[in-house]
């Protein structure tokens, strides 16, 4: 930067102080206002701040009302920042002579007009049905989540059941004594062993119990 503005004691921090105290006053200046407007604290409001009390402060350090500042600030734009943007820009044309502030030349406030592209709404609680719709429509995606993983999870247990209907988990987890005579249940049944019949426990008539 020094190099090229050709200022061999250029300062960061006035760069960056012309940057910030320009953008404020033109900001200001969008909004049709010449200086800064404050607000009382109020704790007893929502917001903290009572609107309807405006507080004006003085527009003397405005850097477009104050001769002063005005020179300060077009000077440095003048010989540090402009020549940098015309080794950037080659095209740009010199700068003309501003003219001096006076009561015809400077910034004033006006009124500035805003373009709402919106409607303000007062909030209301929502009757219980319409609510209600709101809400489930809201939680679609987790209602759906879950029932899919309900489905998922039925689906694995019905490939681990028998053909004839029974859960093969079951069946093995509860194999033990069943009747008098310590007699096994399981899926094959031999000689000796007691078969299940109509929901039941019917002896086997070829084996002898002892």
């Amino acid at each position: 930067m020094r190099s090229v503005s050709n200022e061999p004691t250029f300062d960061i921090w006035k760069l960056i102080n012309w940057l910030v105290v320009s953008y404020y006053w033109l900001f200001l200046t969008d909004f049709g206002q010449v200086s800064a407007v404050g607000y009382i604290p109020d704790y007893n409001y929502l917001w903290g701040f009572d609107f309807s009390r405006p507080v004006n402060f003085t527009s003397e350090y405005n850097i477009f009302i104050n001769q002063t500042l005005f020179d300060i600030y077009s000077s440095y734009f003048r010989n540090t920042l402009y020549p940098v943007l015309s080794a950037i820009e080659t095209s740009l044309r010199p700068l003309p002579d501003f003219s001096t502030l006076d009561g015809n030349n400077q910034l004033k406030p006006v009124d500035t007009a805003f373009l709402r592209s919106y409607s303000c709404a007062e909030r209301r609680l929502k009757p219980a049905l319409e609510a209600a719709v709101s809400i489930l429509v809201a939680d679609y995606a987790l209602i759906i989540g879950g029932y899919t993983l309900v489905m998922f999870l039925a689906g694995i247990m019905q490939k681990h059941k028998f053909k004839d209907g029974s859960s093969g988990y079951f069946d093995e987890l509860t194999a033990g004594n069943i009747c008098e005579g310590c007699v096994k249940k399981g899926a094959g049944l031999t000689d000796g062993e007691r078969t299940l019949t109509n929901g039941g426990v019917q002896a086997d008539p070829d084996v002898n119990e002892t």
